[in-house]
């Protein structure tokens, strides 16, 4: 299996891996509820968070190796793809942190739940930082895909990655709409993602030569 392959292939199984975890995470207003949730059955939890971990490993070092390869095309904007290469690893030991904790506080629960509760507001208020990172991630990526396809559905792609972009940056700074907004910027991200390695997958993007 060649890396276009491969990379095509995480893009398509990490979303998929998380958007299952997300059929099994509870549904609450708040960290503290959600905690509460999770710590009823403290193995599922695992399992669901060890699964969201997984796919977003995946996610990112596909949406890596697919930074690297555009960087690759001769267009005015390949530079950018090269900084996607950076932002995008950068993002997964975050990750890999806020579940760690998460997990720590699931474990915690039972002996003390306020000490858990902390803990678990750390790694809940830690996904601000990490959509800062996605922001700036899916732009650079979002506008070198632009000038790297000739054909409509790779520019679609990069205009739904700049979007996806935007959103996380919207929720990262505005309270206010963190809710609805944060929904569309995680579930775009998941499915534009997975529309991206099917489609590369199927060889339907036309690069510049």
């Amino acid at each position: 299996m060649d890396t276009k392959s491969l990379k095509s292939w995480f893009l398509i199984i990490g979303p998929l891996m998380v958007l299952i975890s997300f059929i099994f995470w509870p549904t609450v207003d708040t960290a503290t509820e959600e905690l509460l949730e999770l710590s009823k059955n403290p193995l599922q939890s695992q399992i669901i968070m060890s699964l969201f971990v997984l796919g977003m490993i995946l996610i990112f070092t596909g949406l890596s190796m697919a930074s690297k390869i555009i960087s690759e095309i001769k267009s005015s904007f390949s530079g950018l793809a090269t900084a996607s290469t950076i932002i995008f690893p950068m993002i997964i030991p975050a990750i890999l942190t806020g579940v760690g904790i998460n997990m720590a506080a699931v474990d915690l629960y039972e002996k003390s739940e306020e000490n858990a509760n902390s803990i678990y507001l750390v790694a809940y208020y830690m996904v601000d930082g990490v959509q800062f990172a996605m922001f700036l991630g899916f732009l650079l990526l979002g506008i070198s895909m632009i000038k790297a396809f000739e054909n409509t559905t790779g520019k679609i792609l990069a205009v739904l990655y700049i979007l996806v972009g935007i959103f996380h940056l919207i929720g990262a700074f505005d309270p206010n709409a963190a809710e609805a907004v944060d929904f569309i910027a995680w579930l775009g991200m998941f499915l534009v993602t997975l529309a991206f390695g099917v489609i590369a997958l199927l060889g339907k993007l036309s690069a510049r030569d």
